[in-house]
């Protein structure tokens, strides 16, 4: 059922469930780790991206938000 759901949406899923993000990815190179250049792969960054987080190497960071203010 996560076919109707954004990049985003579905990586706030798996944030909420603790699916383990840093040891995965969805390359259409297949290798032993994301090319970070196929469609796949920067869709997925753009999710991750939305929802404030990246993965670098095996970590997954929360990047800090920063607010202006009048």
């Amino acid at each position: 059922p996560i076919i109707h759901l954004s990049k985003a949406e579905i990586v706030q899923m798996a944030v909420e469930l603790g699916a383990p993000l840093d040891l995965t990815w969805s390359c259409y190179e297949g290798g032993e780790t994301p090319c970070n250049e196929c469609d796949s792969c920067v869709l997925r960054a753009k999710g991750f991206a939305e929802c404030h987080m990246f993965i670098l190497g095996h970590i997954l960071f929360r990047k800090k938000q920063h607010h202006v203010f009048d």
